[in-house]
């Protein structure tokens, strides 16, 4: 799968792991650079979305059409937010055949 990063700061952190480190606590920073790893490793987004530990899902409100993605456990609080150039129903339809996703943001889910 190919990642797209919304700005150079998002994509700094997520390819850059002495910079990540600085910025986020240690098993974020790893769990991060795992995700990246696994996403771009992944033949589809079928595969993300069945991947239990990352809880694929839609956010609502000022989020509608983004997706989240855990970085960790659930307790821990940070998330990807992705999206994708096609519609919600487009996304789930066709997800076997999704090959690109777009990395908007990185952060604490509670901050």
């Amino acid at each position: 799968m190919y990642i797209l990063y919304f700005d150079k700061k998002i994509q700094r952190l997520c390819n850059d792991y002495k910079y990540a480190k600085k910025k986020l606590p240690l098993k974020i920073a790893d769990k991060l650079f795992q995700t990246i790893n696994f996403i771009e490793n992944s033949s589809s987004l079928n595969t993300l979305i069945k991947y239990k530990p990352f809880n694929f899902h839609d956010l609502k409100g000022n989020r509608l059409g983004q997706y989240a993605i855990d970085i960790g456990s659930r307790r821990d609080g940070y998330r990807l937010i992705v999206k994708f150039n096609e519609s919600k129903e487009e996304v789930f339809k066709n997800s076997i055949e999704i090959t690109e996703i777009i990395v908007k943001e990185m952060g604490n889910h509670y901050d």
